[in-house]
């Protein structure tokens, strides 16, 4: 497969992907710089994608942060709300002309067991009117990201472009670098003792949903 990843640090993005060609053999990996937090960053980084790939047949959005301080994006929007969907939000739709001419197309966001803490807010989506709560900002940008595949799917289901919200679990990932002992401790709590994943076990679940058969409708016996 040719593959193009994305970072907003490219350097750290291109060891992963000489990590990726020396372990695979495949010299068809290469990065383009994408800012989340930046509607214009996305907007220019999804031009300049397309000019170089006008064809995908399939996107896997699996960017964001987690449990951060009180933020806000470039464009003032709460950080994790602005990074986890409506990055991703823009950055979809902006693909989208290429995924139309992609062939079994799937789209893949990554959610989290997370959304079960809190549903969208869509009276105080920024914390304007309630205090800042780290761990309600997340649930509520991974429910987003649950609703806004199911619209995908509604919307362009028919037209053979496919998407799936998937919940990894718990990765050894630098995601987590704003955790405490305490917010180590409520995850145990909520998920009734949480077991860590490494990046392969935990990148298992997108490559499923982005390779298994889709047989009318749902996951074909062979996934």
């Amino acid at each position: 497969a040719k593959v193009v990843l994305t970072a907003r640090d490219v350097p750290k993005g291109a060891k992963v992907a000489d990590e990726i060609r020396a372990a695979t053999g495949n010299a068809a990996v290469e990065v383009a710089e994408l800012e989340l937090g930046s509607l214009a960053a996305i907007r220019a980084a999804a031009e300049r994608i397309l000019g170089a790939h006008p064809r995908f047949d399939l996107l896997i959005n699996n960017a964001g942060v987690m449990a951060c301080p009180f933020a806000k994006t470039s464009d003032g929007f709460e950080l994790q709300f602005g990074s986890n969907h409506l990055g991703h939000f823009l950055f979809t739709l902006s693909m989208l002309p290429a995924l139309r001419r992609g062939d079994a197309v799937r789209i893949v966001n990554l959610s989290s067991r997370g959304h079960h803490i809190a549903p969208v807010d869509f009276d105080d989506l920024q914390f304007e009117r309630r205090a800042y709560d780290k761990w309600q900002s997340y649930g509520q940008a991974k429910t987003a990201n649950v609703l806004f595949t199911v619209g995908l799917e509604r919307r362009l289901g028919a037209s053979g472009i496919h998407a799936f919200a998937v919940h990894p679990g718990a990765i050894m990932t630098e995601l987590g670098r704003h955790l405490q002992a305490e917010d180590i401790a409520y995850l145990q709590t909520r998920s009734r003792g949480i077991q860590f994943k490494s990046v392969e076990q935990g990148q298992a679940t997108s490559c499923l949903a982005a390779t298994a058969l889709w047989i009318h409708g749902g996951l074909g016996d062979d996934a």
